[in-house]
């Protein structure tokens, strides 16, 4: 049976690999954004 596990920082920690983000979307693409937060998400099939 598949399990899902997401991993994220708590929201009154800065994302500091969101930010590195939003910085490429403006440069590389002109996207102005606030701010992204981040996900990890892990599938594990193990019984």
């Amino acid at each position: 049976m598949p399990y899902r596990l997401e991993i994220t920082l708590k929201p009154d920690l800065r994302d500091a690999e969101g930010d590195r983000i939003c910085k490429k979307a403006n440069h590389y693409f002109g996207l102005s954004m606030d701010s992204i937060r981040t996900v990890h998400i892990l599938t594990i099939d193990a019984q």
